[in-house]
């Protein structure tokens, strides 16, 4: 990524890596991601974020066409992943007297990371630093978005606010950086959905720290939001901050109980036993949600089967067993589960199997570990779920129910 003067004291100085199909082994890319740092001119000069070592090269290049590496005096690590602090050490090595600002929570990451003592300084939310007559850097910290220690920077002059990996997304845009450049059809087919599909991941597990965050920022005046991945926002910012809002607020329940069943079915039995469980918790009252999980996954189904879990207070899994294991879509999708905030739900596990039901032991086991509330009996059924193997199924959802309902 070309070095971007943003204002008269503020630089882009990030990469781009537009071929990455895969973010942290987690998250499937369909338009790779950037890895956003900025360069603050002033009599004190400050970088706010690094980048992954890998690009190390690129980014000590963009740095060099503004200013020499040892007239850095702070490096802001605003979140400690190595996709933001990366290069920091190779970076201290040509710039000598700067001096490292993080969170309060983020010393100890620090230390374990590089494995070596460094120079810091702990910023909290009453922490100022000056680093001109009229340049003023202010800190926010924003604990869980999305680890521990992350915290935004808020340069009050400029009115803009650096927010880490709130409000990012994992999208190299067509051309230019900001989201003013996009065409409506650009932002509305490709970057929306990846905006969406990261908080979702992302973010929503921490849906009230999102919140407690807003509270912070919501006197601040912002013309620019600059976030560590994706497009910077200098358009819609409102707007952009209030779908995370919307997003973050769970919608009333009204007392209804909500009960979403997601299933994997090779020959359709787990699909005909999803549906007939459906329709009994119809029958009880209970709203549903169904998704089967298929093979590949879509990045707006994947949102969508999410956002139903999220607001949900149980969910109900269900797959076929093959070769004592986990329909592999099932099995990736677990794992995805693992960004949702699932502890306390109610859960429930059902499927076909052939001689072995070791598959939905499986199931029950990862959702034990999420802190989900597993109903004792699983439902299960051998090859193809008959009338009189379906009716079976009236003890399972009795037993749902009366934990929807508090009964232990």
């Amino acid at each position: 990524m070309p070095v971007v003067k943003i204002s008269e004291t503020v630089y882009s100085i990030g990469v781009k890596h537009p071929e990455l199909d895969v973010f942290d082994l987690l998250m499937p890319l369909k338009h790779g991601t950037t890895y956003n740092s900025f360069l603050i001119k002033g009599e004190k000069n400050v970088i706010i974020d690094t980048v992954k070592l890998k690009f190390f090269d690129e980014f000590i290049g963009n740095i060099k066409q503004i200013i020499d590496p040892a007239a850095i005096d702070y490096i802001v690590i605003q979140h400690n992943e190595l996709d933001h602090s990366g290069s920091l050490l190779k970076l201290l090595e040509l710039a000598p007297k700067a001096r490292i600002v993080i969170s309060k929570a983020a010393e100890n990451f620090l230390a374990n990371s590089f494995n070596s003592k460094l120079d810091v300084t702990k910023a909290d939310d009453s922490t100022e630093i000056k680093i001109g007559p009229s340049q003023t850097l202010k800190f926010v910290a924003a604990p869980f978005l999305h680890w521990p220690d992350t915290m935004f920077t808020y340069y009050r002059e400029e009115k803009t606010l650096f927010t880490c990996d709130a409000f990012g997304a994992h999208y190299c845009q067509r051309n230019g950086v900001y989201s003013s450049e996009m065409s409506r059809e650009e932002y509305d087919t490709d970057f929306f959905a990846q905006f969406k599909i990261y908080y979702e991941i992302i973010m929503r597990v921490y849906s009230t720290k999102v919140v407690a965050a807003y509270n912070k920022i919501k006197e601040m005046e912002i013309d620019l939001l600059l976030p560590s991945h994706g497009p910077f926002i200098n358009s819609g910012i409102g707007t952009h901050i209030k779908h995370y809002l919307d997003w973050s607020f769970a919608p009333a329940s009204a007392g209804v109980k909500k009960a979403v069943i997601v299933y994997s079915s090779m020959y359709g039995s787990t699909m005909k036993m999803a549906y007939h469980i459906e329709s009994l918790l119809k029958m009880r009252g209970i709203k549903t949600f169904v998704a089967e999980i298929p093979f590949a996954m879509s990045e707006s189904q994947m949102s969508a089967v999410i956002a139903e879990i999220s607001s949900a207070d149980a969910v109900l899994f269900g797959s076929s067993t093959v070769c004592s294991t986990v329909l592999k879509p099932m099995w990736d999708f677990l794992f995805f589960l693992a960004t949702v905030e699932l502890k306390g739900k109610t859960a429930g596990v059902f499927g076909s199997f052939g001689w072995d039901p070791q598959g939905l032991k499986i199931i029950e086991l990862v959702l034990t570990n999420y802190k989900m509330k597993v109903i004792k009996d699983m439902y299960k059924v051998k090859f193809v779920p008959s009338e009189e193997k379906l009716i079976a199924s009236d003890a399972f959802v009795n037993e749902l129910v009366a934990s929807l309902n508090g009964a232990e």
